[in-house]
């Protein structure tokens, strides 16, 4: 029996209309680049005029729409439930900016693929209902979404987040701010570690994804993990209005998550709770809460669900894998741990796009600290292609793939991906942060870089690394005066970084502040391995300090180190550059390129290689690479 065509309201849309109303969409910036969006709202809203919506099956749709056999299992290839998730997304921030006109609404249900119709002019009473108590909240809410673990958590301080921000009025103009602390890991269940850290990206990841709201970035809040700190502190130190913590609690099957939001003016509590569920049932509601903030509360969510899951197996072997991945950064050990949980997600949701992301990241981090195996960056770069398989929408995936391509010196590719990746998420601080140090700078825009970094640190002002960054592109762009004041707050946070303190060293060297140079070289002698830049940055302070015997003797010592260290090649190149050996700095540069020495095209605005700029095999060398010797460098304001 054929399903006559689903309304909302008196005001009937007739055929034509809703097929003139189609095709504005398939038009629409958000759908005319995703050609199998477009294919699946075809499909069933012409099915639905046709009187067949009674055939809109997954199976259906996965045969018809994307060419799947007739044995079809759902449980192994979701792709369908993807996608309906994105076309929901996509049709939400289809009608909240360029079709907020449109005198047509198309809607395809939560829970269904039957699309329903109705005019602009004769919306639902709800719609148009001030939603702002929280009895109008509740109301329009199923039960077991506002009994939701963790998620239910964040509607909740949406609300009152909302709230309170309606009683205090606006503050300078600025966005309402609210940071979301690390979620403490309670109970019996040591190894739950990873729930509570998934949780509280969770989290920040959707309120950041809320517009006109300002949240800190992960590596700012997880600055405070561990540390028992006054919340007017942290909230001084973040810079937010409020502060959101909680605690997660496993025990067997049994999730039980408590969150408090507080006010950090003065220490007060805007409201807590606990929530106990199974589970087994905290993904879906999460993603389910995500949405109900849009529709509920009128704040726009944008690339809502974006490369995630409805297997919750999968999304926590996910959580696993990302807890190794993020913990682990420069630890091969930690990522191939990370990588075996991602293939085991994978397995559980062949079209689960962040597992893939990811993925390919922590592949990355391998080729990064030195594995050479061709498979190793084909195993990224697979990663990276089948993420975006999965959904072109997914930030991560076009950030992992611009950072391979940059591997690969394409930099019109490279400049291309980056630039997707932050126009679906502009506030993602490691996307500004990779796209300033690893095309910008070293593409003739160091001050584009330089301001690039500036705004990660808004987003992330709790984040040594972001700091680091910054300030090695204004040792880069020669202004040392304020590389080492950013370098002194990368220290503050994170002072027994090898890294950060060789790079204050190095800033010193440039300003000619040599004995304040040596004195922190010591100190990064004392942190550890002393690896080769540390040798590089010694030798040329040795040469500018008139010690040019030690700084010969430390080349004999180097020279006769193993050639497969870390960056050995370009260290050497480096230390015969500040000795005046131009032509034995080539050669060891020249080993560098024949290896692909992923760092080796900082050479072109690095101030350690000023002494080779005028010589023809520079620029020879940086056009083998794909670059040129111009760089528009902003050494003063």
């Amino acid at each position: 029996m054929a399903t006559p065509v689903t309304y909302r309201s008196e005001g009937e849309p007739d055929k034509d209309g809703i097929r003139l109303q189609l095709q504005r969409i398939l038009a629409g910036d958000g759908f005319k680049r995703s050609e199998r969006i477009c294919r699946f709202l075809s499909y069933v809203v012409e099915q639905t005029l046709r009187g067949r919506g009674d055939e809109l099956k997954e199976s259906v749709l996965a045969v018809e729409v994307y060419d799947r056999p007739p044995d079809y299992n759902p449980k192994i290839d979701p792709i369908v439930r993807n996608d309906a998730r994105r076309l929901r997304a996509k049709l939400r921030e289809y009608y909240e900016t360029e079709g907020s006109s449109d005198p047509v609404i198309i809607e395809i249900p939560k829970g269904s693929y039957l699309p329903v119709f109705r005019g602009r002019e004769a919306l639902l009473p709800e719609a148009t209902a001030s939603p702002w108590s929280v009895r109008g909240v509740l109301r329009l809410l199923k039960p077991r979404q506002v009994m939701a673990a963790g998620a239910a958590a964040l509607l909740l301080a949406g609300f009152a987040l909302y709230w309170a921000g309606r009683q205090r009025g606006p503050r300078s103009g600025s966005p309402v701010s609210i940071a979301v602390l690390p979620f403490i890991t309670l109970g019996p269940d040591a190894g739950s570690e990873y729930l509570s850290d998934g949780l509280t990206e969770d989290l920040i990841n959707a309120l950041a994804n809320v517009d006109g709201l300002r949240v800190p970035a992960r590596t700012s809040a997880f600055a405070f993990k561990g540390k028992q700190l006054d919340i007017r502190d942290i909230g001084t130190r973040l810079n937010v209005d409020m502060v959101l913590e909680g605690s997660v609690r496993k025990e067997g099957n049994q999730l039980r998550v408590s969150a408090r939001l507080s006010k950090v003016a003065d220490g007060y509590d805007l409201w807590s709770a606990n929530y106990e569920r199974e589970f087994k049932d905290a993904l879906p509601i999460e993603n389910e809460i995500a949405e109900s903030i849009a529709t509920t509360l009128r704040f726009k969510i944008a690339n809502t669900g974006a490369g995630q899951t409805t297997d919750p197996e999968a999304h926590n072997l996910y959580l696993q894998g990302h807890y190794f991945h993020s913990q682990g950064r420069g630890s091969p050990d930690a990522q191939k741990k990370a990588i075996a949980y991602f293939k085991q997600a994978i397995a559980k949701d062949a079209n689960y796009g962040l597992a893939f992301a990811e993925m390919s990241d922590s592949w990355f981090e391998l080729v990064l600290f030195g594995d050479r195996d061709p498979a190793t960056l084909s195993a990224a770069e697979a990663a990276a292609e089948q993420a975006l398989q999965a959904d072109e929408t997914l930030s991560e995936a076009h950030l992992a793939l611009a950072n391979l391509l940059a591997l690969r010196r394409d930099w019109g590719a490279t400049d291309r991906e980056f630039k997707r990746a932050l126009e679906l998420n502009p506030r993602n601080a490691k996307a500004l942060l990779d796209y300033a140090a690893e095309d910008l700078a070293l593409t003739n825009r160091l001050h584009q870089a330089i301001e690039q970094t500036e705004r990660a640190l808004i987003l992330d002002p709790v984040s040594p690394d972001a700091y680091a960054s910054h300030a090695l592109l204004l040792i880069c762009a020669h202004r040392y005066d304020e590389a080492i004041q950013q370098v002194r707050k990368a220290l503050e946070m994170q002072p027994q970084d090898i890294g950060i303190q060789n790079l204050l060293a190095r800033a010193y060297v440039q300003k000619g502040m040599l004995p304040q140079a040596v004195a922190e070289f010591h100190k990064a002698e004392q942190l550890g391995l002393r690896r080769a830049h540390w040798a590089a940055s010694m030798a040329e302070l040795y040469v500018k300090s008139g010690r040019r015997a030690e700084a010969e003797k430390m080349l004999a010592t180097w020279s006769s180190r193993s050639s497969q260290e870390f960056g050995h090649a370009e260290s050497m190149a480096m230390i015969y550059a500040g000795l005046g050996k131009k032509d034995e700095a080539f050669q060891w540069l020249d080993q560098a390129y024949r290896e692909h020495w992923d760092r080796l095209p900082w050479i072109k605005i690095e101030p350690e290689y000023d002494s080779l700029r005028e010589d023809p095999r520079f620029s020879a060398l940086l056009n083998k690479m794909g670059l040129d010797l111009r760089r528009t460098v902003a050494w003063a304001r």
